[in-house]
């Protein structure tokens, strides 16, 4: 009597279970996006970050950050938000003699749902030292980018590290 009436309260359970798995089981349809297309909206996104970045536009650079960004900066604490993205970019810009050169990114990718893409390039980031020598590091930078409701992209991550030979004089 008692498994009797336990078993009564899985019986919907138990009647619905094989349509859940099937249902779990079944490919998801394929979206109808243009990754072509995408690729190059977020090539060309990404080609506005960086002159943008190339011209020290703080305000143009935190435009290209959705409000939750993550930056990750070497050897520094992360930041989370346009507000401590705009404090840290403002602060670079105002280095004397600071400038940012970007190469063409090397990897831009879309993922199948055109919803999420990334672009991996190098960078050289220079300023001048208190001494007067213009000190040049080059850096290897990764964003990750996410589609907004509007159809734009937005860093969602941007990540960077040190690339080889590590800070050196003159450019």
């Amino acid at each position: 009597m008692f498994i009797r009436r336990s078993m009564a309260k899985f019986r919907p359970l138990l009647t619905y279970l094989p349509l859940l798995l099937v249902c779990s089981c079944s490919p998801l349809p394929e979206a109808s996006v243009d990754l072509e297309a995408e690729r190059a909206a977020l090539h060309e996104t990404a080609e506005a970050f960086h002159e943008a970045a190339s011209s020290m536009d703080v305000e143009k650079l935190v435009s290209h950050y959705a409000s939750d960004v993550l930056l990750l900066p070497p050897g520094l604490e992360r930041m989370q938000g346009t507000e401590a993205a705009r404090d840290f970019l403002a602060g670079f810009a105002a280095m004397p003699g600071a400038k940012a050169r970007f190469e063409e990114p090397r990897l831009i990718e879309v993922s199948r749902g055109g919803d999420l893409g990334y672009t991996l390039g190098d960078a050289l980031f220079s300023f001048d030292s208190p001494h007067g020598q213009t000190l040049v590091q080059r850096v290897r930078e990764f964003h990750l980018w996410k589609k907004q409701d509007d159809g734009s992209w937005k860093i969602v991550i941007d990540i960077w590290n040190s690339g080889t030979p590590p800070l050196t004089q003159g450019q």
